[in-house]
C-alpha cells in the first residue's frame, strides 16, 4: 500500500510572469528517500488571455548536514505561453511506500 499526500501552492509576486520566464521552487528538506514525486504547474483560468506553463526540469538534493537523510526537491517552471501571467498554481504530489 503506498501513501499519497498533495501539497498546493500559489506563486504571486505583484509583478507579471513573462513569456519564456522561468522560476525555481525548492520544496523540503523533507524525507524523500524512495518517493516519487511529480510537480505540476497550472495558470490561473482567465478567460481573456493564453496561458500555458510549464516544468521544464525538477532534480532532487541532499540537504548537507542532515543525518536523516532528508532531500531538497527543486522545480523549474517556465511561461511557454504568448501572454504573461500574474497568478500561478504549483501541485507537488508525493508517492510514498
Amino acid at each position: 500500500m503506498v501513501a499519497v499526500a498533495l501539497y498546493q501552492y500559489t506563486h504571486y509576486t505583484g509583478v507579471p510572469f513573462n513569456p519564456g520566464d522561468e522560476v525555481v521552487w525548492w520544496f523540503g528538506p523533507w524525507e524523500w528517500w524512495k518517493h516519487g514525486v511529480v510537480v505540476t504547474a497550472h495558470p490561473f483560468n482567465a478567460s481573456s488571455s493564453n496561458r500555458s506553463l510549464e516544468v521544464v526540469h525538477t532534480r532532487s538534493e541532499s540537504y548537507p548536514g542532515d543525518p536523516e537523510g532528508h532531500r531538497l526537491i527543486v522545480a523549474t517552471v517556465r511561461n511557454t505561453g504568448p501572454d504573461p501571467i500574474m497568478i500561478f498554481y504549483l501541485t507537488v504530489t508525493d508517492i510514498a511506500p
